[in-house]
């Protein structure tokens, strides 16, 4: 009688499945794989591994029955070739699967699960009658030979998250995890909104629903009460006036004069001092003047009496002219010392010397207005004499003004003789380093200005300048061997470092003076401040 309608398992021992119609089927020795040997297979696997899957081995034996499995990039092809060349041979190959089964154990048509050989495969082979009557052995070298049809293997992509585990914890759960809700705790399957597309997440929180319970102040912590919550015991400062911190949580207090230091600790709590370089004693005349003026400043000098006498009067007083109306006496100024700011925010550049084109103040900036030559200001202030082992900082905007549009820190400007005899009759020659912005390469770099000509010594770029932004630039010096000093320039965008260059030099040394300062080459740029500290 004749079969209409097959069983799945004897169709199949009829026919190449589970092979692809595109493999030969033949063995690395031309021998074909038996139809009725491997009648079906089911494998799943990560896309990691490969996208195709091909047998690598069959082994058919009076006792033993085995195969393995390899993963590939590349499928194979329709060929009307018996067999392929060896360019066509699989050269990376990955491991996936095997089974091994002693004959005395495998029953036909019965599946058989596959031993994983990559994390994440899992599968069953299927072997048909012919294994009771047939010895075979065959080794499969690219995938054009055993390739598996795409219902019978397919790849799969790796889940996001591959493990979890507790915080602090080692030990990892991978696989199949259960997570159990506790008593105050829900787990449940939400949509989210994540990068602009609504997904499907796991959330575990508090479960609010519980009567009475309070599970907020269960659950606050150790320190018991929470500053956005307005549930503390004193209110917390969240704002300044109408200033409110950033995302860290900083606020950054600019302060417009450089007579003041800023950063001593007050030992036993919490806070910082502003010493401002003027007192009590600055503010108040410490002579009477013009007759029987009487200063109201008391304990300014010990040289004077707490009281004036009644019989003092105009007569025995000394006269002092309006010529001598001067606050501080000469001998007692002093210098203020490092660090110090320049907000140029007033209506001059404090210790500011124009060396070179101009300047203008306002706005809160201070511009080299000149496109036709050097804008050159030099901070020749009293609380340093040489560039080495310092920090200095300018915030700068560049502007379309000029051929070239540039500006930056000029570092070590000091006077020098020429070696060449003829032209030591000519004015006095100066020389300095500029670490600047130079807009026409969108660069950052370092150049040397040797009284005659400038030298570029250091470059990076690309990075990005445009115009009307404000950028960091800082310069930091350092004594690396005695008479070398390496000059450390960092670009910065806010708090991101754009470019780093270093330069060695033998030129700033501690014995000879020398200054830093701000320059624009033929271009006009605005400095919003200037800073410059000792290390």
């Amino acid at each position: 009688m004749t079969v209409i309608a097959h069983n799945w398992y004897n169709l199949n021992s009829t026919r190449r499945f589970p092979l692809d119609t595109a493999a030969t089927g033949e063995s690395d020795a031309g021998e074909s794989i038996p139809d009725d040997v491997l009648v079906d297979c089911h494998l799943r696997f990560p896309e990691a591994a490969g996208r195709y899957v091909y047998i690598s081995s069959m082994h058919v034996s009076a006792s033993l029955i085995s195969l393995t499995f390899l993963a590939s990039d590349t499928p194979a092809k329709e060929s009307n070739c018996p067999s392929l060349s060896a360019s066509l041979a699989q050269r990376d190959f990955v491991p996936l699967a095997a089974v091994s089964v002693p004959r005395t154990e495998l029953v036909p048509n019965r599946q058989v699960p596959v031993d994983a050989s990559y994390p994440g495969v899992g599968g069953w082979v299927v072997f048909g009658v012919g294994i009771e009557n047939k010895d075979f052995f065959g080794r499969f070298s690219t995938v054009q030979q055993s390739m598996l049809a795409p219902r019978a293997s397919r790849a799969y992509l790796q889940l996001p998250i591959p493990e979890m585990s507790k915080i602090h914890q080692a030990t990892a759960l991978t696989g199949l995890v259960l997570i159990k809700a506790g008593n105050d705790i829900e787990v449940l399957k939400d949509a989210r909104l994540i990068d602009g597309e609504l997904r499907d997440a796991m959330i575990i929180r508090l479960d609010t629903t519980k009567q009475g319970t309070d599970l907020l102040s269960r659950y606050i912590g150790p320190c018991g009460v929470r500053p956005e919550s307005r549930n503390c015991s004193k209110p917390a400062i969240e704002a300044l006036n109408s200033v409110r911190p950033d995302c860290n949580g900083n606020i950054n207090i600019r302060f417009t004069t450089t007579c003041i230091d800023v950063g001593k600790e007050v030992e036993g709590s919490a806070g910082l001092v502003l010493d401002y370089c003027l007192g009590l004693a600055e503010a108040c005349h410490t002579v009477p003047r013009l007759g029987d003026f009487v200063d109201a400043c008391e304990t300014v000098s010990d040289a004077l009496p707490s009281e004036i006498p009644t019989s003092l009067t105009s007569e025995s007083l000394p006269l002092v002219s309006a010529s001598s109306e001067t606050l501080i006496p000469a001998s007692s100024v002093s210098c203020a010392v490092l660090p110090q700011t320049e907000h140029f925010n007033g209506i001059t550049a404090d210790s500011f010397t124009t060396k070179n084109g101009g300047f203008v103040l306002g706005g809160g900036f201070y511009t080299g207005t000149s496109i036709t030559s050097r804008n050159l200001a030099v901070f020749e202030h009293c609380s340093y004499d040489h560039s080495r082992e310092k920090n200095c900082e300018v915030y700068l905007q560049l502007q379309e003004q000029g051929s070239e549009p540039n500006g930056g820190i000029a570092v070590g400007y000091q006077q020098f003789v020429p070696d060449v005899t003829a032209f030591q009759q000519f004015a006095t020659f100066f020389e300095y380093f500029v670490v600047e912005l130079w807009k026409p390469n969108d660069s950052f770099r370092v150049r040397f200005w040797s009284g005659a000509h400038a030298i570029i010594l250091a470059t990076a770029n690309p990075v990005g300048l445009i115009f009307d932004h404000t950028y960091r630039i800082r310069v930091e010096t350092r004594e690396l061997t005695p008479g070398n000093t390496t000059m450390t320039c960092k670009l910065y965008d806010g708090v991101t470092l754009l470019a780093t260059i270093a330069v060695t030099t033998i030129k700033l040394d501690d014995t000879t003076p020398s200054y830093f300062g701000i320059q624009t080459e033929r271009a006009t740029a605005k400095f919003d401040s200037f800073f410059l500290e000792e290390v």
